[in-house]
């Protein structure tokens, strides 16, 4: 049996971290929820509606005012509902082909499974353009698809975040469970390396909480591809 191996280096810069001054740490609340003062890198915060309007539910607007363009809706109890950054009191979500903002308020921050050891929600969907590919992970399995390649199921044996780092960066290591056809064997295996970060699809003005890099390894070599992620 033969066994591939994928290995690669991600090179942080250091940064040199000054005290903040009052103003600065009023002004975390509108910074995007992944970068903290330090310059660590964050996840994306989970929330559920809590409290709706007389119309019943929470509205999801263009801008982050109370009577700007309503684009989207929550129902009461609607969540995990996934929160990029937040502005006054404003909380930025994905919706459709972009994104939009929701009233905190009405909303309460809630845990969410992970993936084995790692920040990773259960659940969450990654793609990716030229090629395109898609990706959903469970608390066990990767679900990997390409354009010729459905649906195909990796077992994960590994997943955790960085040595020396508190969150949310992960990886997931995971084995092929269904070699189904020629090029993905018994033996393929998938590498993930997903990153708390804005990150753009290059295809929509959406914006998403996660980054990542997969690699993905068969007989036929190794295929390094990126991406964006978000729980929807």
């Amino acid at each position: 049996m033969s066994f591939y191996r994928a290995f690669f280096v991600i090179v942080v810069p250091l940064l040199l971290v000054v005290p903040a001054s009052a103003a600065e740490k009023q002004d975390l609340e509108n910074q995007f929820i992944g970068s903290d003062v330090l310059g660590n890198d964050v996840r994306p915060a989970y929330f559920r509606v809590s409290d709706v309007g007389d119309d019943g539910s929470l509205k999801i607007r263009v801008e982050p005012v109370a009577g700007a363009e309503v684009i989207g809706e929550y129902a009461l109890e609607a969540g995990p509902i996934e929160i990029l950054k937040i502005e006054n009191g404003w909380g930025y979500v994905i919706v459709g082909e972009g994104n939009g903002w929701v009233n905190m308020a009405h909303l309460n921050e809630i845990d969410v499974p992970k993936v084995g050891g790692s920040y990773l929600p259960q659940g969450l969907i990654c793609a990716g353009t030229e090629p395109f590919w898609y990706s959903e992970l469970s608390a066990d399995e990767i679900t990997y698809s390409r354009l010729d390649d459905a649906g195909l199921r990796f077992s994960i044996n590994e997943a955790g975040g960085f040595e020396g780092r508190v969150g949310p960066n992960s990886f997931i290591q995971a084995s092929m469970v269904n070699g189904s056809n020629e090029v993905y064997g018994p033996d393929s295996v998938i590498y993930a390396v997903v990153l708390g970060r804005q990150c753009s699809d290059g295809m929509s003005d959406r914006v998403h909480g996660w980054w990542v890099n997969l690699l993905v390894t068969t007989p036929r070599g190794t295929s390094a591809l990126d991406g964006c992620c978000s729980l929807r």
